[in-house]
């Protein structure tokens, strides 16, 4: 009694598929083929074949990246009842941002030829570039971080401080406090332009809670009002603090509120 041996006839994503499972693992050529129950002779014609067309097969299988886990391997289920088993991937790295100085450099040159009438005299240079933050030391790219790291990922900055100076830059607390400020004057016209976009709703919630605020130079606190207010129809918070619980609030506020402001203090209420 003869045993008929059925040959499954696979295409090109089959194959590439193959392949890739072949390059990730530790077996010959001739072992890889035998445990998947494949032509020796097939394989290398059609690794030939889809090495002249490798944009077309990337294309192809690009898919498989997104069932793979850097955490393990990967089983890709194939037609014909062919497995392909992917080993652990190799591991994600992690390259902390550094700190470079960036050099701006104003080469100075000297006419050939005297011309008394020449403006700028007999020595030329290129005029000095407008930074973005004046004479600030810190650039933007170094500010912007700073900022991001406070004010999103709540990162106090004396923490910040001691980052940097496992990296070789010490920065004195004073200092990045003033790059702190410098960045959010930057930011001030967003800030305005944003309140007005909050205000200009026609429904508003408003609260307030205290705190103590420090006044400048002086090294006393007086007690402050930090109001919230939320715009509920397009999800927009704001935040604003005065002096006053609503003296600063009727002053500055109440001629830009809509006429349906909800304000839920009580002090805000007595308008």
């Amino acid at each position: 009694m003869t045993t008929a041996v059925v040959r499954t006839r696979l295409d090109a994503a089959t194959w590439a598929l193959l392949l890739e499972g072949y390059e990730s693992s530790d077996l010959s050529i001739k072992d890889y083929c035998l445990s998947r129950g494949i032509s020796a002779a097939s394989f290398y014609q059609w690794r030939k074949r889809l090495d002249e067309n490798k944009e077309t097969a990337k294309t192809l299988f690009s898919p498989i990246e997104l069932v793979s886990k850097p955490t393990g391997g990967v089983i890709v289920e194939l037609s014909g009842g062919i497995s392909l088993r992917f080993g652990v991937l190799p591991p994600v790295e992690y390259e902390a941002g550094r700190v470079w100085v960036r050099r701006i450099v104003r080469p100075k040159y000297a006419r050939r030829e005297d011309n008394e009438e020449a403006a700028g005299g007999q020595i030329v240079q290129a005029p000095a570039k407008e930074m973005p933050l004046g004479r600030s030391k810190a650039g933007v790219s170094l500010v912007a971080h700073i900022l991001m790291s406070k004010y999103v990922e709540h990162l106090p900055l004396h923490r910040l401080i001691a980052r940097f100076a496992r990296g070789g830059l010490k920065i004195p607390p004073a200092t990045i406090g003033q790059w702190v400020k410098t960045g959010a004057d930057r930011l001030l016209i967003l800030y305005e332009a944003y309140k007005k976009i909050v205000f200009e709703s026609f429904y508003l919630q408003m609260d307030e809670t205290t705190l103590k605020v420090l006044e400048d130079g002086k090294g006393k606190a007086h007690l402050g009002y930090l109001w919230a207010v939320f715009d509920p129809v397009n999800k927009l918070p704001f935040f604003f603090i005065k002096q006053g619980a609503t003296t600063g609030v009727r002053k500055n506020y109440w001629n830009v509120l809509p006429a349906y402001c909800n304000a839920m203090a009580s002090a805000c209420m007595k308008r």
